[in-house]
């Protein structure tokens, strides 16, 4: 699957809202109607993908959305999860501490367990709907444009300063 010029572009904008990777200093925090224009763009690209990619027919489609639906309502609700963590360290990276750096690492770590269990449930669920191979498919799909919006994401998002840790271990 080739990645979506739509969605390349929706990825772009939404991953240089979050914070920028060359940058020490904080990005300003992006207004609210901005972030959620974006999350609609992505969505409408994200299911034009899914239904090209899918192959399925008018009816198979007409079955497989309401479940898809329900998987992206979830998933957003999760994104929303996200976002704030990605503002937060956005705020504080310069300057974290051990204790916030434990702690957002840990969020990060559950965000994805989270992810990784709802993919898990929607495999099940289409599976059962349709068959393995089909829901397989759907996961593969899936994960692609979940690891096209990770990498998008990890490509901008700046490193904790090595200047900063070597700092605070020389107090100790």
């Amino acid at each position: 699957m080739r990645p979506h010029p739509i969605l390349a572009v929706v990825l772009t904008l939404l991953s240089r809202a979050v914070c920028t990777a060359e940058s020490e200093t904080p990005v300003p925090p992006v207004k609210e109607d901005f972030v959620n224009l974006l999350r609609v763009d992505l969505r409408a690209a994200k299911a034009e993908i899914v239904t090209n990619s899918l192959e399925l027919s008018s009816e198979e489609l007409a079955r497989f959305w309401p479940i898809y639906h329900e998987y992206d309502l979830t998933l957003a609700k999760l994104n929303g999860e996200r976002v704030a963590m990605l503002r937060e360290f956005s705020l504080n990276y310069a300057s974290i501490d051990d204790v916030r750096a434990d702690e957002m690492t840990h969020r990060s770590i559950e965000f994805q367990r989270k992810r990784l269990t709802l993919l898990e449930k929607y495999y099940e669920r289409v599976a059962k709907a349709f068959n393995p191979a089909t829901a397989a498919r759907f996961v593969q799909i899936e994960h692609q444009l979940l690891l096209l919006v990770d990498v998008q994401i990890a490509s901008e998002l700046p490193l904790i300063p090595r200047k900063a840790i070597l700092e605070r271990l020389e107090k100790k």
